[in-house]
């Protein structure tokens, strides 16, 4: 009997995946095109996760600057004997390794045969057991043939008695099939080059052929995969907004639903994340796709729009030593106010009178109105930086710059506004403060906010300072750092280049910006690791001595041997970010020397099974044998592809309610509405039935007549929906 296996959920469920995808016994010889899972599941899939062109990762990482940086003879003199030790370390078995089993290895190295897609669609959840439908794909190219062989050694070693898989014969076709207790059984098969997984026959089934109303086919899907990289995507991950609101939503609460219809979240059409392989770094995206329907309320996109930017005007205010820079825009800032009172009135109606009340009180207190004066003089451009003196000095200069209409009329209005923020700063009794010193400078007026303590010598780090120069409001921490951003604009002579903006680091990631960017932002990525690596490597140097600690250490680790900083900054480039929100939705770009999305995805897909693992994991009983042979008779793979293809147009029919308010007449209607391109018949060729719960709820079942095409039999297959 076998001892009872004990794992984490997510290690034994990606265990059993690489397992029923590893003993598939041959390789199907169909001539096929490319297989493309989004183009093999329907339009209603709830969620896809994809690694494309994985066969060229490595010709695509080799034009990449962290590739140049491992290469780079001075790193390589101290990365050459670690990657020996760990070679050797994987080929003995030896050191913290030698617990893995040498088939791990084995399986790691044939995996490396990967050569197109490799993909994972979530394609529904049962509701009441809490258990997904899964499809996976793995592209293995021209290397399918020396993974086969491989595989049946893997088998006659690892399960020669048959406990965990079965197999069997169907229409020609060769099925897997893989049982556990306490996992999802799973069965796979071939097509072409490509193994196809799932969690059960039917659904493997569906996606052995290309579907007219498949994911792929959705205007949404493509739209949104172009936007986070299109063709240089290396990862993707989709989510379809509307079909998990339409599994998940109808179990919410009333006030959960009222708030998310008035924040304007049911408007989202997809969420995605792309990660892309761009120049000699790489691009995170992230898209949320919420096109505005024609007089419908935004909710939270009606605050969101922006202006796309120029060239951009301000980082020529900033110093070149700015390690932080943002630039960006706001549609209507008066608008901002009116659309949150329409978002709160939907979700609590009294909750605009309490809002507006403070606001007048608030603005009473400070002598402006808020709304009017304030921000109603506020045309939507802004800015920030934050930096290092370029003159020396350890003081950071800090600036926020606004964009204003009219800045005579403003200068009053900041002013009082100025002298009301000091007003209420004075009531505690703790600091004194004065807004109404002025100073002139090179032609400007700058205006000094000084705060000191009431009791006491402690000082108050800041001295606000405001100036308006041009329809420019500039605010600072201190005098001093305006005086800079004066003297920078005069050297400038107006003209947009100067300052940051000479920088060729920035202007490298400037002449990337796509075009409608609403919002651009900077960091500069050089000087922080720099900074790190600068600090890092000599404390390293001083404790850690390599020839002291003698075997103590499993690879070899000498600090000695790293470069200084200058040879490590020339790889690296900085990062920028780059965001569009328009009635569309909202698009951010991160361009990085190193792929940040991707890195935090790693950290968590780490972390969760490290975390199972140390709560000790679930126990799962003795593995239950399947016998080899065909299904049972009453297990007939096209029962269950009518019932798989019954609740996907259930998932419609949902969607249409939740849109619409009430259930679609007959499926005819789901079409006319755009939510599916057609509806399929069932396997036997008979159109599938809407039927109403009869007590005029909401509730519905979609029904199949089945093998005898006759509604009414004992052989109907129902969904309940």
């Amino acid at each position: 009997m076998r001892r009872p296996l004990r794992a984490p959920v997510p290690v034994v469920a990606a265990g059993l995946l690489l397992l029923a995808c590893c003993f598939l016994p041959a390789v199907r010889g169909e001539p096929t095109q490319a297989f493309r899972l989004e183009a093999r599941v329907p339009a209603g899939t709830l969620a896809l996760l994809t690694l494309e062109d994985v066969g060229r990762s490595d010709e695509r990482f080799e034009r990449t600057a962290i590739h140049g940086f491992f290469r780079d003879p001075e790193v390589a003199a101290f990365c050459a004997p670690i990657e020996a030790a760990l070679t050797e370390m994987i080929r003995e078995g030896a050191g913290p390794l030698a617990e893995v089993p040498p088939i791990v290895w084995d399986a790691l190295a044939q995996l490396q045969g990967l050569s197109g897609q490799l993909a994972v669609a979530l394609l529904d959840v049962d509701a009441r057991r809490g258990m997904p439908s899964l499809v996976a794909s793995l592209d293995f190219g021209a290397h399918l043939g020396d993974f086969v062989t491989f595989l049946g050694r893997l088998r006659a070693e690892f399960d020669p008695e048959g406990e965990l898989l079965s197999a069997y014969e169907r229409d020609g076709r060769t099925w897997w099939r893989v049982t556990a207790e306490g996992a999802p059984p799973l069965a796979a098969t071939t097509q072409g080059t490509t193994f196809v997984l799932g969690t059960d026959e039917a659904v493997v089934q569906q996606a052995l052929a290309p579907r007219t109303d498949s994911l792929a086919a959705s205007a949404d899907f493509a739209q949104t995969r172009e936007k986070v990289g299109g063709e240089d995507l290396g990862l993707l991950v989709y989510a379809n907004a509307p079909a998990l609101w339409a599994k998940f939503g109808s179990g919410l609460d009333e006030e959960p639903r009222r708030i998310i219809e008035a924040t304007g979240l049911l408007q989202v059409r997809s969420v995605a994340y792309g990660m892309s392989f761009k120049g000699d770094g790489f691009q995170d995206s992230l898209v949320i796709h919420a096109p505005r329907q024609a007089g419908s309320e935004g909710g939270l996109f009606d605050i969101a729009p922006g202006r796309p930017l120029r060239p951009v005007a301000l980082a020529r205010y900033a110093p070149a030593t700015a390690f932080v820079f943002e630039e960006g825009s706001v549609a209507d800032p008066a608008a901002i106010l009116p659309a949150v009172r329409r978002m709160v009135a939907r979700i609590e109606p009294d909750g605009v009178k309490e809002m507006d009340a403070q606001l007048a009180e608030l603005g009473q207190a400070l002598g402006v109105d808020l709304e009017r004066e304030l921000l109603g003089g506020l045309s939507g451009g802004y800015a920030f930086y934050a930096g290092m003196p370029e003159t020396g000095g350890l003081y950071p200069e800090v600036a926020f710059m606004v964009q204003v209409k009219d800045p005579a009329a403003f200068e009053s209005v900041f002013g009082r506004f100025a002298a009301g923020v000091a007003g209420l700063v004075s009531e505690s009794g703790r600091v004194r403060c004065s807004g109404d010193r002025v100073l002139e400078y090179r032609g400007r007026r700058l205006h000094l906010f000084e705060m000191q303590r009431a009791r006491g010598d402690d000082v108050v780090p800041f001295t606000p300072t405001w100036m308006l120069d041009g329809n420019w409001l500039l605010v600072t921490l201190v005098p001093y750092t305006m005086k800079e951003i004066v003297a920078r604009a005069d050297a400038a002579g107006g003209a947009p280049g100067g300052g940051l903006a000479a920088q060729e680091d920035v202007a490298a990631l400037l002449r990337t910006m796509p075009a409608g960017t609403t919002h651009f932002s900077y960091l500069d990525l050089q000087s922080i690791l720099n900074l790190l690596y600068d600090t890092a490597v000599p404390l390293l140097q001083t404790a850690v001595k390599p020839n002291v600690l003698g075997d103590d250490l499993p690879v070899p680790l000498d600090w000695a041997l790293l470069p200084p900083a200058r040879t490590v900054r020339q790889h690296f480039r900085s990062l920028a970010v780059f965001a569009t929100s328009s009635r569309d939705g909202l698009s951010l770009s991160i361009q990085a020397p190193l792929p940040m999305g991707g890195l935090f995805v790693l950290a968590v897909a780490a972390a969760v099974p490290a975390f199972l693992m140390a709560r000790g994991g679930p126990e799962f009983g003795e593995v239950r044998p399947v016998p080899f042979g065909p299904r049972m008779e009453g297990d007939d793979p096209a029962v269950e592809l009518a019932r798989v293809q019954a609740q996907d147009i259930a998932r419609y029919v949902r969607a249409f309610l939740i849109n619409n308010k009430r259930l679609p007449e007959d499926l005819q209607e789901v079409v006319d509405s755009g939510l599916a391109r057609r509806i399929a018949s069932d396997p036997w060729g008979t159109p599938f039935m809407l039927v109403p719960e009869e007590d005029g709820g909401n509730g519905f079942m979609i029904l199949s007549a089945g093998p005898d095409q006759e509604f009414g039999t004992e052989d109907d297959v129902l969904v309940d929906g």
